[in-house]
């Protein structure tokens, strides 16, 4: 049975592994879609030993074991900005490096196990945060009775329990508000503020001649 090149083709677009054709010089030119994804971007262009983490400095393209049955474990950089490990095979095919490319399964199964540990994390955050607000909650709503209590105390005769001369005078002076023209309401406001500003202004010009000896209030 033979396979299509249309076939061959397709799966090498589609295959969850790293798949890339470097010239000899060691750069990218071409790169299956899979690659596309965990670059962040087509590395096509691109330096293989710029796709790495090298610390050592000890990656050279004229070193590459082009035996494809044994893999080199490589330190790459994703699209994401963490670092990953995968598996290399590398093999030498009409002047160019045919590369594949596998995630180290040890360090996904690590992967996996820390997302599982952060979720859990932040499950009992959410659990944790989701009662601290119900108590805040009901420590304002108490609050709120007791401080309706105390007003109430307030307007209300400790002995007879009646209502007070307190409570009448702020309904009268509630009722006397209502009453008022909105615009009757914001010269008044207008007026105490400016009454507010004259009798600051005074002290402070008290104050001033206070000091100069003269004590006389303007």
């Amino acid at each position: 049975m033979t396979v299509s090149s249309e076939a061959i083709a397709y799966l090498q677009q589609q295959a969850p592994v790293i798949f890339l054709v470097l010239e000899e010089n060691g750069v990218v030119v071409a790169a299956n879609e899979h690659t596309k994804e965990v670059f962040g971007g087509s590395p096509v262009g691109k330096h293989f030993k710029d796709l790495i983490i090298d610390f050592r400095h000890n990656f050279s393209i004229d070193k590459i074991n082009e035996d494809p049955s044994r893999e080199t474990l490589i330190n790459i950089t994703t699209g994401s900005g963490l670092p990953r490990s995968y598996y290399f095979t590398f093999k030498k095919l009409s002047g160019h490096f045919i590369v594949f490319g596998r995630i180290d399964f040890e360090e996904f199964e690590k992967m996996q196990r820390e997302v599982i540990s952060l979720n859990k994390d932040l499950n009992n955050l959410t659990r944790e945060l989701y009662k601290k607000n119900a108590l805040l909650k009901k420590t304002n709503d108490d609050l709120k009775i007791a401080n309706d209590k105390i007003v109430e105390i307030s307007r209300r005769d400790p002995l007879t329990q009646l209502y007070n001369r307190r409570y009448f005078e702020e309904k009268k002076g509630l009722e006397r508000i209502a009453g008022i023209h909105p615009k009757r309401v914001r010269t008044i406001v207008a007026q105490a503020r400016e009454m507010t500003g004259e009798a600051e202004k005074g002290r402070h010009t008290w104050l001033e001649e206070k000091g100069e000896g003269k004590g006389r209030l303007v």
